[in-house]
């Protein structure tokens, strides 16, 4: 029985990144395990939220100057 994955190798999963035989074993355990089903589904959600925040964002403020200083360090 394959492990179980953790948060980080879920979001990979979800951004098609993971070797194709991990990613067929995900898939496999998240037909059987609701649980990581849900997580899949939720990093899912949260990252499809995310692009269209930032796109919405990109968008309002491609018109705008730039509001942070690019002399500025972080």
């Amino acid at each position: 029985m394959a492990a179980l994955p953790v948060r980080q190798e879920l979001n990979a999963y979800v951004d098609g990144e993971l070797p194709p035989e991990r990613a067929a074993e995900i898939a496999k355990i998240a037909e059987r395990n609701a649980d990581i089903a849900q997580a899949i589904a939720v990093i899912a959600s949260l990252k499809v939220a995310l692009h269209q925040m930032f796109e919405h964002e990109v968008r309002a403020t491609s018109a705008s100057p730039l509001l942070i200083d690019p002399e500025r360090s972080f």
